[in-house]
């Protein structure tokens, strides 16, 4: 369901921009001009139309919690739109033989495809609202499931709860509950199952499966032992390892080739700074296995900034620096981990590997945490992407129930979606 209001919503956009492409002609040539310049232009700028749905995916505008055409939203559409007429008329410079001279023209479908995007958008997220969004039965009376209420009272998109009861037998009981797309429990009972399906046209899941299925992510409080032994059982059976490895090494190697000149003037101002090293020294992290390994990272703090013991970085920490504020903005200082990608350290794609002092005391705090170590940490992460910086224990363990989602649906094609996120992420923080 998500998929397919992503696909209508990316083919609307491209129905926008098409839509001003055409408005522009007639606005520019009148109402009887030539159909050269129609087959012209649609020769030049098709091509890059889908360019620009692809530029809109990186920033991040079919995230479907991302629909409404608000000013956050807006803004963004506005960079990606101003980033797509940069690229499509540097195109067109080097691209002198393609026929046309856009220059005014493209200014003019840039401005139009923007504001017939923004209209579309907003009848979308209407439909969206009262039409697409799946209509979701609660059975049981756990914290969780209460808690997964709550959540899904918050995301309408995702799906809308329109009745919730309390035990089998009030769901066979009731007749007129209408239409009914999910059926999300917190017992899972095979008669249970058919009694409900027999009465419900409906698939049924169970509460940790749809905290997966809507959330991408397994809460501690429904892991236990025997799931943990199949994660690490599916981490071990892994058909991939030799592909990716080469993907890694390839990706790293090119881009740290292209962020070098970044590196060393990023180093040299943080040098010039405090006098200090360019980059960490004796940086430690915990690896696969509980291997420890030296982290290639561009310092951001003062020097010795953790002579008193290692601790969490806070939001506005003094020991910070000035250019290691803007770094860290940048995830500059970050990119020289792609070294320990190269060496085998690391994967590009992974758990965020911590410092050895908090391991210790997270492992003893946060049930499974161990399992973060049955793989390499990661460059980027499942977590990374969907939750902020952890600064607390809390926050650490709310980032082990993503990181438990990827050791689980862990594949070649959702690192690529990883990939493609972090992007996103760049552009739109």
């Amino acid at each position: 369901m998500i998929r397919t209001r992503q696909y209508i919503l990316a083919i609307g956009d491209f129905a926008m921009l098409a839509g001003g492409l055409f408005l522009m002609i007639t606005l520019r040539f009148g109402y009887h001009y030539h159909p050269g310049i129609v087959a012209d232009h649609i020769r030049a700028f098709f091509p890059l139309f889908i360019a620009w749905i692809l530029v809109f995916f990186v920033f991040n505008l079919y995230d479907i919690r991302s629909i409404n055409p608000n000013p956050r939203t807006i803004g963004r559409l506005g960079m990606a739109v101003l980033t797509t007429t940069i690229l499509s008329g540097f195109f067109f410079y080097v691209q002198p033989d393609i026929g046309i001279r856009p220059r005014t023209n493209l200014l003019i479908v840039s401005t139009l495809s923007f504001v017939f995007i923004i209209l579309w958008r907003r009848v979308f997220y209407l439909l969206f609202a009262s039409v697409f969004s799946r209509k979701i039965m609660l059975v049981g009376t756990s914290a969780e499931l209460v808690e997964l209420k709550n959540h899904l009272d918050e995301q309408v998109p995702l799906g809308r709860v329109v009745w919730h009861a309390g035990t089998v037998s009030q769901v066979v009981e009731k007749h007129d509950i209408g239409h009914v797309d999910l059926v999300i429990t917190d017992t899972i009972v095979p008669e249970d199952v058919v009694r409900i399906e027999k009465h419900i046209d409906a698939r049924v899941i169970t509460l940790a499966d749809a905290y997966s299925e809507l959330f991408a992510k397994i809460p501690l409080s429904l892991m236990n032992d025997e799931r943990a032994v199949r994660l690490a059982v599916r981490t071990r059976n892994y058909t991939y390892p030799y592909i990716t490895r080469i993907f890694e090494i390839i990706i790293s190697a090119l881009i740290l080739i292209v962020f070098s000149p970044i590196l060393l003037i990023a180093g040299a101002l943080q040098k010039m700074e405090d006098g200090g090293d360019m980059f960490l020294r004796n940086h430690l992290r915990i690896g696969k296995d509980g291997k420890i390994f030296h982290l290639q990272k561009i310092r951001s703090m003062v020097p010795h900034a953790e002579r008193d013991g290692i601790k969490w970085t806070e939001k506005e920490d003094s020991r910070i620096t000035r250019v290691g504020r803007v770094i860290r903005k940048l995830h500059i200082d970050e990119v020289p981990q792609l070294w320990n990608v190269i060496k085998g350290d690391m994967a590009l794609v992974g758990p965020r590997p911590e410092q050895p002092e908090f391991v210790a005391s997270l492992e003893k705090d946060i049930p499974y945490y161990y399992l973060r170590h049955i793989i390499k940490p990661g460059f980027t992460g499942w977590a990374q992407i969907k939750f902020r910086y952890a600064r607390t224990v809390t926050d650490s363990s709310q980032k082990l129930e993503y990181d438990l989602y990827y050791l689980e649906n862990r594949s070649p094609l959702l690192d690529l979606g990883i990939i493609a996120k972090t992007i996103q992420i760049i552009f739109t923080h």
